[in-house]
């Protein structure tokens, strides 16, 4: 199953529903690299999906 066939199948899953965009990640990757007050994060960036699944 390709990515575009399992695009529909997701969306409505995804509390945003939306796909996120690759900016989205470097934005925040910027953020952690440029604040030197966060340390030993880890940061989920799925739209909310694993919020929705616990």
């Amino acid at each position: 199953m390709t990515a575009q066939q399992k695009k529909p199948n997701l969306e409505p899953r995804v509390p945003l529903h939306r796909e996120g965009i690759p900016r989205q990640v470097t934005e925040l990757i910027g953020e952690l690299i440029t604040n030197d007050y966060i340390t030993g994060e880890t940061v989920t960036i799925d739209g909310g999906l694993t919020m929705r699944i616990a």
